[in-house]
């Protein structure tokens, strides 16, 4: 009897001082009470905005939709054109995105603007817009002015809506864009300007539209990454430099009836990496250096090999010559720096 009533009391003992240690846990882990504090500079989405804890939580205050019918948020600035600014056009029929403010991230151009088409997108724009990476452009703009995005160095997309109604890409409208890799020119176009892509070295997929009838100076030069390329049979011209200093360039292609007159001076100059290339039946012009310092140029193809007419060394006089040998030919186009014609 005794030893149960010992057993009882170690038991109730036991329990007081369980009870005794849980208690005390608990009163360890209770928080002590904390005000939280928030930012006073806003934080926005492009459909809401909210202050931000700065106390180490991860808390929102204040959260609610954006109002305003202009450009930009009453409450928080938030500019809904995301820095685009559009500018009425002189006739008061379109609109065209005149400069950006600070354009940054994924932009996405209004096809209408207070009702109106945006059409154009002037000279520089963009221009040096870092912070840009990507940018869609609506079916309604026609032309893209001179620099438009020049040195948007961290521009990695360019996306034409369907249906683009675009005509024309003015000068250096993408030059220096070092980050895009690949772009699709809508069918409609028919003017590259020149150095439209110069200096784009991560550049290494571009498709041409069939419209398109003149590749103008430096279009390409300096673009490091491109390995292929296809020439639609609807360009006439390949302007001086356009392709040089394309070092990863291993392939050039002629589309079918290519209506080829003309290869500029120094088109394809230090494309060290080009094996071979095809000269289109109609190209009755060929400049200066236009294979110059291509190393690895083992063989010119004529697809009409009679009646050239060089005005180097090898010009007998203005006698006709017939390039027939394409091992002889890459190794004319490229020792020497003469101006070819065909009769």
């Amino acid at each position: 009897m005794k030893t149960k009533r010992l057993l009882l009391v170690a038991i109730l003992a036991a329990t007081i001082l369980l009870a005794a240690i849980i208690l005390t846990a608990c009163d360890e882990e209770k928080p002590e009470p904390h005000n939280h504090t928030f930012s006073v500079f806003w934080s926005w989405n492009d459909s809401e905005h909210w202050h931000d804890a700065i106390c180490g939580h991860d808390l929102r205050s204040d959260v609610a939709l954006h109002i305003g019918d202009g450009d930009n948020c009453e409450i928080c600035g938030y500019s809904f054109t995301q820095g685009v600014i559009y500018t009425l056009s002189n006739d008061g029929q379109s609109y065209y995105v005149s400069k950006s403010k600070n354009a940054t991230g994924n932009v996405v151009i209004f096809s209408y603007y207070k009702g109106l088409p945006v059409t154009r997108i002037s000279n520089n724009a963009f221009e040096y817009c870092s912070s840009l990476t990507s940018i869609t452009i609506p079916s309604s703009v026609t032309s893209i002015g001179e620099s438009a995005f020049f040195n948007c160095y961290n521009l990695q997309t360019v996306a034409f809506e369907e249906d683009s109604q675009l005509q024309s890409i003015g000068n250096r409208a993408f030059g220096s864009c070092e980050s895009l890799t690949s772009i699709t020119i809508p069918s409609g176009v028919t003017n590259m300007g020149y150095e439209v892509f110069r200096g784009c070295s991560d550049l290494t997929s571009i498709s041409i539209s069939s419209s398109v009838t003149s590749i103008g100076n430096s279009a390409f030069a300096g673009c490091s990454s491109l390995t292929s390329i296809i020439i639609p049979s609807s360009v006439t011209i390949i302007g001086e430099y356009a392709f040089s200093g394309c070092s990863g360039l291993q392939t050039v292609i002629f589309e079918g009836d290519s209506q080829l007159q003309s290869i500029g001076r120094w088109a394809f100059s230090s494309c060290s990496s080009l094996p071979s290339i095809t000269i289109p039946r109609n190209v009755t012009s060929i400049g200066m250096n236009a294979f110059r310092n291509c190393s690895g140029l083992q063989s010119i193809t004529f697809e009409n090999p009679y009646g050239w007419r060089s005005d180097g060394i090898f010009s007998f006089g203005g006698s006709l010559l017939s390039l027939t040998d394409p091992i002889q030919n890459a190794w004319f186009f490229t020792a020497f720096d003469f101006e070819w014609t065909r009769s």
